[in-house]
Parts: structure tokens; C-alpha cells; sequence
């Protein structure tokens, strides 16, 4: 049966290994996709990746541009390209999400309609931050 929240693809792109009362994802290749958004337009892909995604500083993003990790409607484009209306940016980053305890989450109900969980404290409800397969929602999933 398909999971109507989470395409199989996601699902997919990695395993976990249950190891000294952790669960740990085996680290991954993930894509962060973004539109361009109004207030880019005709500015440089550099430029807006340092004011908008202060993750990394200049010298990554310049490698990852040249590597084509960083990559605008999947073509490898310079650090001076013009953002376009209508244009995708995609950033290809390895992911090592921190480990989660490997307590099970116990399903206390189930109707079809409404799932009540009991989880451990450690493991988040839905992806954020660093945490993306080893959140409740995508652990359920699998």
C-alpha cells in the first residue's frame, strides 16, 4: 500500500541501522529544491545564496557551484548567473542525521481517521533541522 504523506522515492534514499539502543541513518544524498521568488530576480545566484541561505560561506558556495552540486533548471550555471523567473535551484548536500533512540513507538490507536503514538522523547514528530528520516512520520512510514 502507498503512503498517501511520503512518495516512495523519499523513502528510498536510505536505511536505518538499529546499533547500541540507536537508530541511525545511513547517511544520504539530499536535494533542497526552491523556486526563484520575486525578490531574486535579475540578481546573482551567489549573492542570493549568501543573503538567503546563510548555512555555508562564500568559498562553498562558489565549489558547490562549480561542481554542479548548486545548479539552476539542472544546468551548471556561474556564481554571476541572473536568477529568472520561473528558474529551480537545486542543492545537492550529504545529510547525517544524529541518531535517535531505538525505543519503539507503540501505536495506541488507529482508526483510519486518528493515530495515537506513544513515542520516546528523542525522535521528532515530522522532519526539521537536521532530522528528516528519523522523525516519527517517516520511521511509521517505513
Amino acid at each position: 500500500e502507498q503512503n498517501p504523506l511520503i512518495d516512495q522515492q523519499y523513502l528510498e534514499e536510505t536505511n536505518y541501522v538499529l546499533q547500541n539502543d540507536f537508530r541511525r541513518v545511513i547517511p544520504y544524498v539530499y536535494t533542497f529544491k526552491v523556486f526563484a521568488k520575486g525578490r531574486w530576480y535579475l540578481r546573482p545566484l551567489l549573492s542570493v545564496l549568501q543573503e538567503e541561505f546563510r548555512s555555508y560561506n562564500e568559498d562553498y558556495y562558489l565549489r558547490a557551484i562549480a561542481s554542479g552540486r548548486i545548479n539552476v533548471n539542472s544546468k551548471i550555471v556561474s556564481p554571476e548567473y541572473l536568477i529568472q523567473e520561473h528558474d529551480t535551484i537545486c542543492h545537492f548536500v550529504h545529510r547525517h542525521e544524529p541518531p535517535v533512540t531505538s525505543m519503539p513507538i507503540n501505536v495506541i490507536h488507529d482508526d483510519n481517521q486518528l493515530l495515537v503514538i506513544d513515542k520516546p522523547p528523542s525522535i521528532p514528530v515530522h522532519p526539521s533541522g537536521r532530522f528528516r528520516h528519523n522523525s516519527v512520520i517517516f520511521i511509521l512510514a517505513k
